[in-house]
């Protein structure tokens, strides 16, 4: 599926309180032997987080996070980040996930119902499932006793504001 394609269709499943609220992009850079990239996404026109797919390959020797929801990736993955080893203020870090992790991450979220996004071991996934307009105000306060790490619980947070609900 084409870029396009899949950025509209997954913003198409934002809830209305935050639809054209939160972007996803992406880009390609193309030099010679090599096809490098970054994807992002954006809250109110402020970029939240930095998905490189250089520095995914230069700080973590692989292009995928082992979280994607793509089994035919189990041996080109690299492990996650553990909470407790990120620096301080990081939703993301560096090399954490490429382009191509997101790219398969909305892809991926387009066959799963909202319960099974926001249950999913992967961040980008459960940030998907979280501004699902499937996913309702009683679920959404539901996730708040969760145990999440800060990159969905940013998303959440800002879900719930929006929904007219107290964050954590």
């Amino acid at each position: 599926m084409k870029w396009s394609q899949l950025k509209k269709r997954v913003e198409d499943n934002l809830a209305p309180t935050i639809k054209g609220r939160v972007q996803f992009f992406t880009t390609a850079y193309r030099k010679p032997n090599s096809s490098t990239g970054r994807g992002w996404i954006t809250l109110d026109g402020e970029e939240v987080a930095n998905f490189s797919t250089m520095d995914s390959g230069r700080f973590c020797g692989r292009f995928y996070n082992e979280t994607t929801p793509d089994n035919k990736l189990r041996y080109a993955t690299h492990e996650r980040v553990a909470d407790n080893e990120r620096e301080a203020g990081n939703l993301v870090e560096r090399g954490e996930f490429s382009r191509f992790d997101l790219h398969i991450c909305m892809f991926e979220s387009l066959s799963m119902t909202a319960t099974e996004m926001v249950k999913h071991e992967s961040p980008i996934v459960q940030i998907l499932g979280i501004l699902d307009r499937r996913t309702g105000k009683r679920s959404l306060e539901k996730l708040k006793g969760e145990n999440l790490s800060a990159f969905p619980r940013l998303f959440l947070d800002y879900r719930l504001s929006k929904e007219g609900l107290q964050p954590d």
